[in-house]
């Protein structure tokens, strides 16, 4: 029984280490949360020779960050060839100042 009782206050101390330090791992497991985690150490491209296999850290690191690049780049939009519904979605907010985003563009100091 004694032994029980160890354990049980060993874990118990371990719940409260956890709680005043570690916060986000004890909001994580009340919240049930997973920690899942993306491992990139391969990456498969579609070439015109056929399938282009890379393993190595660098080129990997390199392909993906390219691929990323790519798939977020700024697009052309032909506003004028969009429908007035479309036009309206994609012009200019009214309500967003320019003048807001001026000091943005100064060194800081």
């Amino acid at each position: 029984m004694e032994k029980i009782v160890r354990q049980f206050v060993s874990v118990l101390n371990r719940k409260l280490e956890t709680a005043i330090w570690d916060q986000n791992k004890m909001l994580n497991s009340l919240l049930e949360r997973q920690n899942n985690r993306i491992v990139l150490d391969r990456i498969v491209e579609e070439k015109e020779e056929g399938l282009d296999l890379a393993t190595g850290e660098e080129e990997v690191q390199q392909r993906v960050q390219n691929h990323f690049q790519k798939q977020f780049q700024r697009r052309n939009i032909k506003i004028n060839s969009m429908s007035s519904r479309w036009q309206l979605q994609y012009g200019p907010l009214k309500e967003v100042k320019k003048e807001w985003f001026e000091e943005l563009n100064k060194e800081v100091t």
